[in-house]
């Protein structure tokens, strides 16, 4: 794609987030642009009332279209909802309250019109009075401008939501209808060309991590003749807790325990009051009980303190080497043990206890044992990992690019009626 250059000429927007427009453009009320739906029809059946598919939280949140081939949610609903709510071509349907405000505003399009789909309670839709809008107001809502504003109007406390008014009054970036067509379509075509990039870069880690996977699985099985020891004879928890300014740690699926500075990806917020959380030791063992089934645990090489919801685990033994522990703790084989003992009703429940995981029996070899495994699972794994990142580094710029090109577009910062 050739550089794009801005319009010729600029006016203030005087809206926050926005900056200047194009001279040509206006900036106008959502409400004057579609009509404005907020769904009434909840997953409940009521007697008397019509069956039908709800389009529900999930449906939009996970998936950028509206499509026929979803199993979407049975329900009832009155005929004024059916005629009211029902899943049109052309709309902009997304989510307008959720249990924090970083889930508010996601949206999809609907490319065709779904007979006997209705949207549920839990969705918003803009529905453009002229049709030429409608997949242009599916990138505005995927814009940073869009995003930031609907994200510091959300009310609520321990569920958010946005009120009709700002639904309604969402101030939009508005060129003529067939330009917005032209961006829309342009954006269609970029974005499709980096989002395969990214499916491509995301096939590759999958691979890398199975080979990764296999190495790892064969290094390690040279310990199956060696004495196994049950885990409660080499470790013992720890309830140590500290008010101190330490820093506080995270337990990663994909890096075991890190600090959770060094992550812009996590949203869990830490408490003001820290004065439960528990303290890690390097070596120290540390497991998520609640996503241990998915291989979140690890032995720590820092020093801080973990969410008193986390397992800390302190080594009794001088034999171990920490990071054959770690290592063979967080091999595939370990993360199915993890699994079966997890007690609970489905996964979102699963916890692991230590009462359940102080009886897995691991391979003690002897410390010079574990020091040569380890070596060689280093050496082995250093061009992998370095593979890994690589990719992952490039999934980063290209989504990136991707926010920041939708942006340009939807807010006239770049002209594209050339490039579309």
């Amino acid at each position: 794609m050739t550089a794009l250059l801005p319009y010729p000429e600029y006016k203030p927007s005087g809206i926050p987030f926005l900056d200047d427009v194009p001279v040509e453009w206006s900036v106008r009320p959502a409400v004057t642009m579609a009509k404005v739906l907020t769904s009434t029809v909840d997953k409940h059946t009521v007697d008397g009332e019509r069956s039908v598919q709800l389009c529900n939280y999930t449906d939009v949140y996970y998936n950028d279209e509206v499509r026929p081939d979803v199993d979407y949610m049975k329900a009832t609903a009155s005929g004024e909802q059916i005629a009211s709510f029902a899943v049109t071509a052309g709309d902009v349907v997304f989510t307008k309250d959720s249990e924090t405000a970083d889930d508010i505003g996601i949206s999809a399009y609907v490319p065709r019109t779904l007979p006997g789909v209705v949207y549920g309670y839990h969705l918003a839709t803009y529905r453009p009075r002229d049709i030429r809008y409608g997949k242009f107001l599916k990138w505005v809502m995927d814009s940073r401008y869009a995003k930031a504003t609907l994200q510091t109007r959300t009310l609520g406390v321990t569920r958010v939501g946005l009120s009709q008014n700002t639904i309604r009054y969402l101030r939009v970036p508005t060129p003529a209808p067939d330009e917005a067509a032209l961006i829309a379509d342009f954006l269609d075509r970029e974005t499709a060309e980096l989002d395969a990039f990214i499916a491509d870069q995301e096939e590759l880690i999958g691979l890398l991590a199975e080979r990764r996977k296999a190495m790892q699985a064969a290094v390690l099985s040279r310990t199956d003749a060696e004495p196994r020891v049950r885990l409660r004879f080499l470790f013992e928890q720890s309830r140590e807790d500290d008010s101190s300014e330490s820093e506080v740690l995270s337990v990663y699926r994909d890096y075991g325990v890190i600090p959770k500075s060094s992550r812009a990806d996590n949203f869990n917020k830490t408490p003001d009051d820290v004065s439960r959380y528990l303290v890690v030791r390097p070596g120290y063992l540390v497991v998520n009980k609640m996503k241990a089934w998915q291989g979140s645990l690890g032995v720590s090489e820092y020093e801080g303190i973990v969410s008193p919801d986390y397992e800390v685990l302190r080594p009794a033994s001088t034999s171990l080497d920490p990071r054959f522990v770690h290592a063979y703790l967080r091999s595939p084989q370990m993360i199915g043990e993890y699994a079966v003992r997890s007690v609970g009703i489905r996964p979102s429940q699963w916890r692991l206890y230590w009462d359940q995981l102080r009886d897995i029996a691991i391979p003690l070899p002897s410390p010079s044992m574990q020091r040569e495994l380890c070596n060689v699972l280093d050496r082995e794994t250093v061009e992998l990992d370095a593979a890994i990142a690589d990719a992952r580094e490039a999934i980063a710029l290209s989504r990136e690019r991707r926010a920041a090109l939708i942006s340009a577009a939807v807010t006239g910062k770049i002209d594209v009626r050339e490039a579309a």
